[in-house]
């Protein structure tokens, strides 16, 4: 799956646009640099995160009206010393939220994860790093340990996961694709 993700996203960053707003990349990490920094922090990275960073950028940012997308260098992530405990919502709590969802419509808070407040108070929840933020500010993390390992989440309402349309979680290298579509304003490929 990773390989046509990975040309998507390489021909959605070779398109000329005719605009200023393209996302540009950072120069890429090699393995040795993966190697070494899960080595030092004890966090072994996602395995659609580590082809991101080898292969499209070490992150990157694109400009947008209110702030930029940004998806931070590695060595910019926030989260590290505790990205290797497991992240608190497990995927049988997220199945169970989400039929719960289904059945009775979204909260009026937005809140879809209450147990996950109480760790923005001191920085992110664990068995995450923040990565990044949408045009809208919003915090972009990757969830490192856990059942819900390489699923992205957005920091708004304390914590929205980012899925496809089964509200299944998606990893790094679909979700990046999917928002660079959108940002582009390319059509969907779903």
């Amino acid at each position: 799956m990773s390989d046509a993700v990975l040309s998507r996203i390489r021909a959605l960053l070779a398109t000329p646009r005719g605009r200023e707003a393209t996302y540009t990349p950072r120069p890429c990490l090699t393995e040795q640099n993966l190697q070494a920094w899960e080595s030092k922090h004890e966090v072994t990275l996602p395995d659609e995160y580590r082809v991101f960073l080898r292969e499209i950028g070490n992150g990157g940012t694109m400009p947008g009206s209110y702030c930029d997308f940004e998806i931070e260098p590695l060595a910019k992530v926030k989260g590290v010393s505790s990205a290797a405990t497991s992240f608190p919502v497990t995927m049988a709590r997220f199945r169970k939220r989400f039929r719960q969802l289904k059945i009775e419509g979204r909260p009026d808070d937005g809140v879809l994860f209450p147990e996950l407040e109480a760790f923005w108070e001191d920085g992110p929840p664990p068995g995450c790093l923040v990565f990044g933020q949408y045009p809208s500010s919003d915090a972009l993390f990757l969830v490192t340990a856990g059942d819900l390992c390489g699923s992205v989440w957005c920091g708004v309402c304390y914590g929205i996961p980012e899925t496809g349309r089964a509200h299944k979680p998606v990893g790094f290298l679909t979700w990046f694709a999917d928002v660079l579509t959108e940002l582009l304003d390319e059509p969907s490929a779903e």
